[in-house]
């Protein structure tokens, strides 16, 4: 788990710039798919990882950029250790009512490939361990983040801010 409460989002554009998921291992096969081991150094030395708060501005803008007209907000799901990474969404209407949502491949790709990299950063930061992440993105741009670690649900930690 993070140990900050609160995580400083920048003001982000509303689209994401072009190249903005040309990270490094990104365009390596496999790198985001069922079976990659992520806790191996598939980087080389060069390469760094972007800060976990960089990751997380880029997926709250990915996720509003994903969010359709007519819904309030978008909540990501997803699951992640060192070989795997699993999400889905749900989208909010403003009268209450929920529907679930598939993203194009692409968009799907980089999801998961940013929800990797945001596991590999909190874990090279030192953050406590986590195992999902709960993201919620709002028409406003304002979003809740949540992480949790299955061995220890009790001890979930959040942040919210705006986009």
């Amino acid at each position: 788990m993070r140990d900050d409460t609160t995580t400083s989002i920048e003001t982000l554009p509303r689209t994401v710039p072009p190249g903005a998921f040309d990270q490094p291992g990104h365009d390596q096969p496999g790198h985001d798919q069922p079976g990659h081991d992520q806790g191996d150094d598939d980087h080389d030395e060069a390469d760094t990882l972007p800060t976990p708060d960089e990751i997380i501005n880029e997926l709250a803008a990915l996720l509003r950029d994903i969010l359709p007209t007519g819904a309030d907000e978008i909540v990501l799901d997803g699951e992640v250790d060192d070989e795997w990474s699993s999400h889905a969404y749900t989208m909010w209407r403003p009268d209450g009512t929920s529907f679930t949502f598939d993203s194009d491949p692409e968009e799907a790709d980089d999801v998961a490939a940013l929800l990797g990299d945001l596991w590999d950063a909190t874990q090279e930061n030192g953050d406590d361990p986590w195992s999902g992440v709960t993201l919620t993105v709002r028409q406003d741009d304002t979003y809740e983040l949540t992480f949790w670690d299955d061995a220890a649900e009790d001890d979930a930690v959040g942040a919210a801010g705006k986009v």
